[in-house]
């Protein structure tokens, strides 16, 4: 059997794709820590489409419960940031510290997470935040995209996506994303 992965998830859409590449080399574990959605019903949503995309993967999904007010503690000095500044790259290393405790606790070594998928996210940064935590926690952070065509595989992501009839949002997922100024999908 192949080697555990946890595998933070944003949402179905991300997933989708990324669980099929990962599969190729790990046994996979879904993990949807996202408390920077919102508002909740948004929340439910994206919970409930990645639910049913482990379910269709045939992959373990734990769930991290959703503590949006520790989220907003630490961002709200960042209110103002534009998207893809200090608050998102903030909101990136909360949730993969996160996911890195996780992966330590059920005994997993490597972590990696759906968010380098999105052609909104910077995969660079997100791949420097999980490396610097992985170290931090004796971890090893595996990128998903990383020799991988980054339009192709998001270009199958969206096929899939279509095909499984997942929820598909409309921006990022946090109450700053959602400002008309900010909103870039």
């Amino acid at each position: 059997m192949s080697e555990k992965l946890l595998m933070h998830t944003c949402c179905a859409i991300c997933a989708s794709e990324v669980t099929v590449a990962m599969k190729a080399g790990y046994d996979p574990i879904a993990f949807f820590s996202n408390p920077n959605i919102y508002p909740e019903d948004e929340y439910i949503r994206r919970r409930d489409a990645m639910r049913l995309s482990a379910k269709k993967n045939d992959i373990l999904l734990f769930e991290d419960h959703y503590d949006r007010n520790d989220w907003l503690k630490n961002t709200s000095p960042f209110a103002n940031e534009p998207e893809g500044g200090k608050r998102c790259a903030l909101c990136f290393a909360l949730r993969l510290r996160r996911t890195a405790d996780f992966a330590a606790k059920k005994g997993i070594n490597k972590f990696t997470t759906t968010l380098s998928a999105s052609p909104y996210k910077d995969e660079v940064l997100i791949r420097e935040i999980g490396r610097k935590i992985a170290e931090e926690k004796g971890l090893i952070f595996i990128d998903p995209i990383i020799g991988r065509d980054k339009k192709t595989a998001w270009d199958q992501a969206m096929k899939m996506t279509r095909e499984e009839g997942y929820y598909r949002q409309r921006y990022c997922g946090c109450e700053y994303s959602i400002r008309p100024s900010a909103n870039k999908g």
